[in-house]
């Protein structure tokens, strides 16, 4: 049974090494991306990078005021809303 093992791994080894070497063998490709195909990765893109700068902005507000607590100060609260004024002639 460790020679099937063996087997496979020299076979799984084999096929990495032969994907390694046609992915970086020296041929151009001739690639075009359209217009609409770039500006399309591009929003990819940014979306990807802002989103990840929103996740990280609102981890770190969570674990700070997770921190706050456990320190023993208060987590910031949002103000009380306004109270509506009295109703005139009652």
């Amino acid at each position: 049974m460790r020679k099937v093992n063996d087997d496979k791994i020299v076979c799984h080894a084999s096929v990495l090494g032969l994907a390694t070497l046609i992915t970086l063998s020296p041929v151009s490709a001739f690639a075009y991306i359209d217009p609409g195909s770039g500006s399309l990765l591009l929003q990819i893109v940014m979306s990807a990078f802002f989103g990840a700068l929103f996740l990280a902005r609102n981890f770190i507000a969570k674990g700070a005021a997770t921190v706050r607590r456990w320190v023993g100060g208060r987590a910031e609260t949002p103000p009380n809303p306004p109270t509506p004024p009295d109703e005139p002639g009652a």
